[in-house]
């Protein structure tokens, strides 16, 4: 299947409630919150954003009353406020400092700012809190904004070195929700310790999954206020482009295709690595070597159970029959390679990988005057297809009513397209049961309250309605702002005043299943307004 906009869903952790997870500055403790982060020799302090010089005293995340901050009632009623830690000198000297969740547009995660409470004058710190939307129903009327304080301990270093292994963050570098939130103690392990970072721990390996549902796989840290930096194994034999691993079989060809070492879900992975349990080197042989020296290993058993559904379930070609099993066998769907924490990782063929990217994302653009507009798009697994062409990013005129002229070549598109892969996405639990009968209407009435217009929805029912058939039910779950952020960071300039972003994710059903919903909360569209919609195409 094919997705319109991929997810990357992030495993979480916290300090606090957790006796298994330390991190030094998880205690009560003084630290010196200065232009430079954790491990600053590996990330050039000048690439870090200007600020002052803060001293905070950070505590364990504390559960507070509300701040009131945000005038939708049911938004206020699902946030949550946790003080973190309190400015000891400085101009904020005696100020609290809270963390602030919100659930997002969507079924998905939730929105944190991180707010300076001095004697109940409220401030944003906003570059160190989520994005901030016309949507997302803070009450401008309770806080000030602060543009220039950083809390630079708060940001992690995009790289990591352990022995040999180098590691990669991952989202944003600002946060993720809580570790009670997801996990607890026992689904984590200490993988190692960096001497500035402190403890790093990843998943238990075994057939029990996280409190989450799905093992993350990857490599996770506190910073000092409770919240998660996530960061992910380089895969150090890949080639420039991370998707040919650098293998010379035991023949003495090299590998030339392409391999993925997550496993894909929807139009991104479900993982950071995909680490297989329950075998050993006794269900192994091997079959060549890494450039790096290591050993690569097949399965002994051309009928296991992982070869048999990878054919089944995985490999299902759009355009041409599938080939027969044997022929599969011996095309080296898989390998499988033990990293240095131990941990067999399987590498699968990428034509045998479930047709997943980010299908019919279209992105509309409405200027209060004719603009010139640049966009931006970035799935971290790339752009597949576009128009007009990506090239460095679209360049566009921009008419009040829609109308984009390509700057490149003078043609004139609707809106612009795009298909793509991005990064760990997972199907939210909570969404609408609905039978085929109904899909139109429910698409109708959705997609009013998520803020598309006439046009909007037409284009969308359009595309998406006719691939909605073939069951007699379906359960449908949207996607919002924040989620896409994640899967696809958009940058747009000039800056709009409002931005609507809608992933569908339907999945067929032969008969209704119990499901949770949500309320969908209709977004203003306020001044330069952009939308952008897609879907799960299967």
């Amino acid at each position: 299947f094919i997705i319109g906009i991929v997810i990357v869903v992030v495993a979480v952790i916290a300090g606090f409630g957790i006796n298994a997870v330390v991190h030094p500055f998880n205690k009560t403790s003084v630290s010196t919150d200065q232009n430079v982060i954790p491990n600053s020799n590996t990330v050039p302090t000048s690439n870090l954003p200007a600020t002052q010089t803060i001293q905070a005293q950070w505590i364990v995340p504390t559960i507070s009353t509300s701040l009131h901050l945000f005038k939708d009632v049911g938004t206020e009623s699902g946030a949550k406020y946790y003080k973190v830690g309190t400015f000891t000198a400085g101009n904020y000297k005696g100020a609290d400092i809270f963390i602030v969740t919100a659930p997002a547009d969507g079924p998905g995660g939730d929105y944190i700012y991180r707010f300076i409470n001095q004697s109940g004058k409220i401030t944003l710190v906003v570059k160190n809190s989520d994005q901030l939307y016309d949507g997302d129903f803070l009450d401008r009327s309770k806080f000030s904004i602060d543009n220039s304080t950083v809390l630079s301990n708060l940001l992690f270093p995009e790289k990591i070195t352990y022995n040999t292994n180098n590691f990669s963050l991952e989202g944003d570098n600002l946060n993720e929700p809580f570790f009670t939130n997801i996990y607890n103690s026992s689904d984590l392990k200490l993988a190692f310790v960096d001497s500035k970072l402190g403890n790093v721990y990843t998943d238990i390996p075994g057939e029990k999954t996280s409190k989450n549902g799905i093992k993350q796989n990857g490599f996770y840290l506190t910073a000092p206020d409770g919240t998660l930096r996530t960061y992910s194994l380089d895969i150090n034999f890949y080639d420039k482009n991370r998707s040919v691993p650098q293998v010379t079989w035991n023949d003495g060809t090299a590998n030339t295709a392409e391999y993925t070492d997550t496993d894909r879900g929807g139009c991104g992975s479900r993982n950071y690595a995909s680490v297989i349990n329950g075998l050993s080197t006794s269900d192994l042989v091997a079959i060549g070597k890494t450039s790096k020296g290591d050993t690569v290993y097949e399965l002994k058993d051309q009928n296991s159970s992982i070869l048999q559904k990878i054919y089944t379930n995985d490999y299902n070609p759009y355009d041409a029959p599938k080939i027969a099993y044997n022929q599969f066998v011996q095309s080296k769907p898989v390998f499988f390679w033990f990293d240095s924490f131990g941990r067999l990782i399987k590498f699968q063929k990428s034509e045998f990988v479930p047709q997943a990217e980010c299908g019919k994302p279209v992105i509309y653009l409405y200027p209060e005057q004719t603009t010139n507009v640049s966009v931006k798009i970035a799935p971290s697994g790339g752009l597949t297809k576009t128009e007009p062409n990506y090239g460095n990013g679209w360049n566009v005129l921009a008419n009040h009513d829609g109308q984009l002229t390509d700057l490149n070549t003078g043609n004139i598109y609707p809106y612009l397209f795009w298909e793509g892969r991005g990064g760990i996405y997972a199907t939210p639990e909570k969404g609408f049961v609905i039978s085929a009968k109904n899909v139109h209407s429910f698409l109708v009435e959705k997609l009013t309250k998520l803020g598309l217009n006439q046009k909007e929805q037409n284009d969308f029912i359009d595309f998406w309605e006719p691939r909605m058939t073939g069951a007699p039910y379906f359960f449908v779950t949207f996607l919002g702002n924040k989620e896409m952020d994640t899967i696809a960071p958009l940058t747009i300039i000039p800056k709009p005043d409002s931005v609507i972003r809608i992933l569908m994710d339907f999945s067929p059903l032969q008969k209704p299943i119990s499901a949770e919903g949500y309320e969908i909360k209709t977004p203003n569209r306020n001044g330069f307004t952009v939308v952008e919609w897609g879907g799960v195409l299967r």
